[in-house]
């Protein structure tokens, strides 16, 4: 690390649903062992590998580097790696290793450690102390120290890939493991992108890592969620004035004076011009100027640190700062060609922003793994972490740092008495407990990998008789019900792409009885690729809508294209009713394209596209719709950023009286009721009874290899195989 109240996701109470078709992988995998003996089998896991994995801390600890060196280090990662089967790479970014680990489809996975250390001599007296001392970047000869925990991080990252090699049953998709470079500088990160990181390897759909600290005690692990780090931004400031004779400062214009005067009003910065709910920080902790006792400089040089969490406040400190030091020098009288130069150092690092949906599952996950008393909600901290970079590609990949806790507990409880802190990171005195630190730590990170790597690829009942049932309208007739949404998912060739269409009336409802060519449809794509619509090339991100005139013969070419191939179930429209799409008057109005991330809710990007002002979520729902998916962080609000491998799935069915067997219990659906999926479950035996359900439409798991559905169903036949 450069010293530059989690909620857990509501659980509904529905059973989950017996879908409607038979799904069958093409090699279908050994079941996952259960929960709690998964749990187990990590136990055991772990407690095997500790001796060798602190006889592997201990030589790492012994032997730092320090950024951008880091040649032994990465040598080591790799060959652990290796070992285990990954597919390794080195050199990314420098020194920078990139393991992969294929093991079917589902997610892809990253987990990232940190391999550099401090130019600090160290102080500890453990038998294990480094010695080490090396050239800097200056070429200045330094102590070198893990004083930062780094090498507690690699243990954890060798454990972690142990456990998970050893574990392949357990969980599906791809594991890609990174050991990074040059943290502490600050540059390891856009170092290893830069190097296509994300483009040479598989592009993950959630970055993990985790980050000692010593205020915690060993055995435990923390988590905030949202901003956790801060911007860091390192600021060359020299204030310039007119040098002379101290016996004569009438003649000069004193830049001493004048930097007293910029220091002391830079603290009005955080305390008047920035909204006070806002964090922020700007210290000097560096000043020189002057060469005697009786010299007035030219220049003085001033050194800032400026932290922030919000790009706004970040921009405001640094205008703040030029419009300070340029108004004291003004006031002091001094020329034009003599104003204060500011200059910021390249590379700053941007603030660590947990994806509050993915920190809630990693924290659910750590408490499972750690028990609900070891795992706590943290404060946000002012230091900086180039993990956030990986979190800034565009499109976002949600990032999530957990802390794991070092501290020996007596040496907390008496600094807590006494007042006096333990040593903390980038001392000279820094020591973790390691045997509870790694164990916890390779606990901790097994299971939020698990969890993750478990959610879109958990064993179906391939023996589950279900039925796919929907009405038949016939040419010119008006819709019954949900018929007027119409869905099919697209072929596997582009991983991650979902689409589907939303056919809805002016006002966003639809009303029995009325003609769909008065209907407004969207087309929308969630995942990462591009489309063609209507010519023009369309790059699709998390969520995009696009707006699509009713009828038109171009729907189905609208949405595809070499990268997409959807099949989109026309509407039952009369001849008449067909609109020509270029000459449509829709197609005049461009663009058609509203992105999610626009709109602060899903719903508010619903009502925005004119669909529907409703969220979607199981006791607001648009009358005589069926809804197939809904990203949610809780029972009552939709999460705006959710990555898909995140979301909750519901199944809607429309009708009256309706009984859904699931898991040995049955569940009772009234009119535009949902049913809750959980990720992950076995289905039950059929859907519907009674025969009154008139029409499904449902979304299920997407993995990396892309489920299709069928271009074609007939009523109470099981699914063909994809």
């Amino acid at each position: 690390m450069s010293l530059t109240s989690v909620a857990k996701p509501t659980q509904f109470a529905v059973a989950i649903v017996a879908l409607v078709a038979t799904l069958s992988f093409a090699q279908a995998s050994p079941p996952a062992p259960s929960g709690e003996r998964q749990a187990e089998t990590v136990s055991a896991l772990v407690s095997r590998e500790i001796p060798d994995l602190l006889r592997l801390y201990e030589r790492l600890h012994a032997n730092p580097e320090l950024s951008f060196q880091e040649e032994r280090t990465s040598a080591t990662i790799a060959e652990e790696l290796s070992r285990l089967g990954f597919g390794v790479t080195r050199n990314v970014g420098g020194h920078g290793v990139v393991g992969v680990l294929r093991n079917g489809p589902g997610p892809t996975v990253l987990v990232r450690t940190d391999m550099d250390a401090l130019p600090v001599i160290e102080g500890t007296g453990l038998p294990y102390a480094s010695t080490v001392k090396a050239r800097d970047e200056l070429g200045r000869e330094v102590g070198v120290m893990h004083a930062c925990g780094h090498d507690a991080h690699m243990t954890v990252f060798v454990g972690t890939a142990r456990v998970l090699a050893a574990m392949r049953q357990g969980w599906h998709g791809t594991l890609v493991l990174i050991a990074q470079p040059a943290e502490e500088r600050g540059q390891g990160a856009k170092a290893m992108l830069d190097d296509g990181l994300f483009t040479r390897f598989p592009r993950p759909d959630v970055c993990l890592a985790e980050h000692v600290t010593p205020s915690l005690a060993a055995g435990r692990a923390g988590v905030v969620e949202g901003y956790a780090f801060a911007n860091v931004d390192s600021v060359d400031v020299t204030i310039r004035g007119l040098g002379g004779h101290g016996a004569s400062p009438n003649k000069t214009k004193d830049p001493i004076v004048m930097a007293a005067q910029f220091v002391n009003a830079l603290q009005t910065i955080v305390s008047r011009r920035i909204d006070p709910v806002e964090p922020a920080v700007v210290t000097v902790g560096s000043i020189h100027g002057g060469t005697a006792y009786n010299i007035i400089p030219d220049e003085v040089r001033l050194q800032l640190t400026v932290r922030s969490y919000a790009p706004e406040v970040r921009q405001r400190i640094i205008e703040e700062i030029e419009r300070i030091a340029r108004g004291v020098a003004e006031a002091a009288g001094v020329p034009g060609d003599r104003m204060p130069t500011i200059k910021l150092a390249e590379g700053f690092t941007p603030a660590l922003y947990n994806d509050p949906v993915l920190t809630a599952r990693v924290a659910a996950a750590l408490r499972q793994a750690l028990g609900d008393s070891n795992v706590v909600a943290l404060k946000p901290e002012m230091v900086g972490e180039d993990f956030a970079i990986y979190g800034l590609v565009d499109p976002r990949v949600p990032i999530c740092m957990f802390r794991l806790g070092t501290g020996d507990p007596e040496a907390l409880r008496q600094s807590e008495r006494s007042g006096t802190p333990v040593p903390a990171l980038h001392s000279s005195r820094y020591a973790p407990v390691p045997g509870p630190t790694i164990r916890t730590g390779v606990t901790a990170m097994t299971a939020a990998v698990i969890d993750l790597l478990s959610l879109a690829r958990a064993a179906l009942a391939a023996d589950a008789p279900l039925a796919f049932v929907k009405v038949a309208l016939e040419t010119g007739k008006a819709a019954s019900g949900s018929a007027a949404v119409v869905k099919d998912v697209l072929a596997g060739e582009v991983p991650g792409i979902r689409a589907s269409l939303i056919s809805l009336g002016p006002g966003g409802r639809h009303v029995e009885g009325r003609s769909n060519a008065e209907d407004k449809v969207y087309l929308v794509l969630e995942g990462r690729g591009a489309v063609v619509a209507d010519g023009v090339p369309l790059p699709v991100e998390r969520q995009t809508i696009v707006r699509l005139p009713v009828g038109s013969d171009a729907e189905l070419a609208a949405a595809a294209s070499s990268m997409l191939d959807v099949l989109v179930l026309r509407h039952a429209l009369s001849d008449e009713d067909r609109v020509d799409l270029a000459a449509h008057p829709e197609n005049q109005a461009s663009p058609y394209v509203r992105k999610f991330s626009e709109c602060p809710t899903y719903g508010e990007a619903i009502k925005s596209a004119k669909t529907t002002s409703r969220t979607l979520l199981p006791k607001d729902i648009v009358p005589r719709m069926s809804i197939g998916t809904v990203e949610t962080a809780g029972p009552d609000r939709v999460a705006p950023h959710a990555h898909p491998m995140l979301e909750q799935f519901f199944l809607g069915l429309d009708g009256n009286d309706i009984v859904v067997h699931a898991d040995g219990g049955q569940t009772a659906l009234g009119a535009n009721e949902l049913l809750h999926i959980p990720l992950g479950s076995r289905h039950g035996a059929e859907v519907a009874e009674g025969k009154k359900l008139h029409y499904v439409w449902m979304d299920f798991f997407r993995d990396r290899e892309g489920l299709r559905w069928l271009e074609t169903h007939k009523p109470n036949e099981p699914a063909k195989q994809p």
